[in-house]
C-alpha cells in the first residue's frame, strides 16, 4: 500500500459489530454525511451524534466525509473479505475489494460541530447562528441545515397565506424563529 494514500484495516467482525449500533441508535437524515477518523487504534464513524468504533490500524491522517447512505449500505451488505481495508484515493472512499462511494478528504479533527442523537429542525437552524458555514460543511451537515432552512421556508410561505392580510412579513417571520429557538435554549444544545 502506498504510504501517502490514507489507509486502514479493520476485522470483518468488529466493523459489522459497530455497524449494528450505529444503525439501531442513529437517526441520520438523508441529506446528512457521516464523517470516518482515526484516532491509531481505532476508526469512528460518526453519524447523527452517534459515533460507532472498531479497532483498527494504518495510517489515515484526516477525515473522510461520505453520504451517509454508503455507510447505511456498508451495514447493511459489509465487504466479503477480512480484514476489510479502506482506502481514500482523490474522491474516492475504497472499502473492501469492490466498493467505493465518492468522499470529501478533510484534515483530521475539523467535525467540530456535535449534536444531540434527537436533533430536529430548529436545532439544524440553530447552527448557523454559532458555527460558520465551513465548520458546518467539515462536521458534514451542510446539506442538512439546507434542508431545515428550505423546510422553514415552506413553513413561512405556509403561514403568509393566512398572515399576510395583517401585513406580516417573511423577515418577521423568520425573525421570529430565531428569537424563539434562541430563548428556548435550542442554541445552548448546540
Amino acid at each position: 500500500m502506498n504510504a501517502s494514500v490514507p489507509h486502514l484495516r479493520v476485522l470483518r467482525a468488529e466493523l459489522v459489530k459497530a455497524l449494528k449500533v450505529l444503525v439501531k441508535t442513529a437517526k441520520p437524515r438523508k441529506v446528512e454525511q457521516a464523517i470516518l477518523l482515526f484516532d491509531g487504534r481505532c476508526l469512528h464513524i460518526e453519524v447523527s451524534g452517534v459515533t460507532a468504533t472498531c479497532a483498527a490500524d494504518g495510517e489515515w491522517p484526516g477525515q473522510a466525509r461520505v453520504a451517509v447512505g454508503y455507510i447505511l449500505g456498508l451495514a447493511k451488505l459489509p465487504p466479503k473479505e477480512d480484514p476489510i481495508n479502506f482506502r481514500v484515493e482523490g474522491t474516492r472512499l475504497h472499502f473492501g475489494a469492490t466498493f467505493s462511494c465518492t468522499c470529501v478528504w478533510q484534515a483530521p479533527w475539523l467535525a467540530s460541530v456535535q449534536l444531540p442523537v434527537n436533533c430536529d429542525e430548529g436545532m439544524l437552524l440553530a447552527l448557523k447562528r454559532r458555527y460558520t458555514d465551513k465548520q458546518i460543511e467539515e462536521s458534514g451537515l451542510a446539506r442538512a441545515v439546507a434542508g431545515a432552512e428550505a423546510s422553514r421556508e415552506r413553513h413561512i410561505a405556509k403561514a403568509l397565506k393566512s398572515l399576510g392580510r395583517y401585513h406580516v412579513k417573511a423577515e418577521d417571520l423568520r425573525a421570529l424563529i430565531d428569537q424563539s429557538l434562541s430563548e428556548d435554549g435550542t442554541l445552548r444544545r448546540v
